[in-house]
């Protein structure tokens, strides 16, 4: 009996440490991510009008929008091209334009969602989407990335890897302020 007790004891040890590795590796990705991300608007800085870090995501700004900035509790329409990320925009794997929906084979008419309208903080969009709109403004053309904490995380999406950051390529159309 005690040798039973004990090989519980240890299979016990052994799943959490696994599980503690585990734990370390992702966050050890995740640091990497930001790096590269980090590298990538550094890259950017100079073309860029402005960047903007919140809660962990980054909006590079490419051409500046007017009037007020979109806040929580606003509704924000929006054209995007969502990829994933590798030192910059790799693999498209979602987008609401037209020009490439028949590239990518997306029929953006027929999904029975428009993910081209969300009403900031109603929890409607990953995190990282989320955090790079609120701030932006009509006209506003922009990249918006993230780490993969921010988007999907350790779960496979569609045909997004896991632990893959992300990069939106975005086009702010209105705002309706609430």
């Amino acid at each position: 009996m005690k040798t039973i007790n004990n090989r519980l004891l240890i299979s016990s040890f052994l799943i959490l440490a696994l599980a503690g590795c585990a734990k370390e590796d992702r966050e050890t990705m995740i640091a990497m991510e930001i790096r590269s991300i980090d590298t990538y608007v550094e890259s950017k800085r100079s073309t860029a009008k402005e960047v903007v870090i919140n809660s962990g995501s980054t909006r590079l700004v490419l051409r500046e929008g007017l009037g007020e900035p979109a806040s929580s509790g606003d509704s924000v329409f929006f054209k995007y091209a969502g990829y994933t990320f590798s030192n910059g925009p790799s693999a498209i794997f979602d987008t609401n334009l037209d020009s490439l929906s028949s590239k990518l084979g997306v029929e953006i008419r027929e999904r029975g969602f428009d993910l081209g309208h969300s009403k900031l903080g109603s929890g409607e969009l990953i995190k990282g989407l989320e955090y790079g709109l609120t701030g932006s403004k009509v006209g506003e053309y922009s990249y918006i990335l993230f780490p993969s904490s921010l988007g999907f995380g350790n779960s496979r999406a569609g045909t997004i890897p896991k632990m893959s950051p992300l990069i939106y390529e975005v086009w702010v159309t209105n705002i309706k302020k609430q």
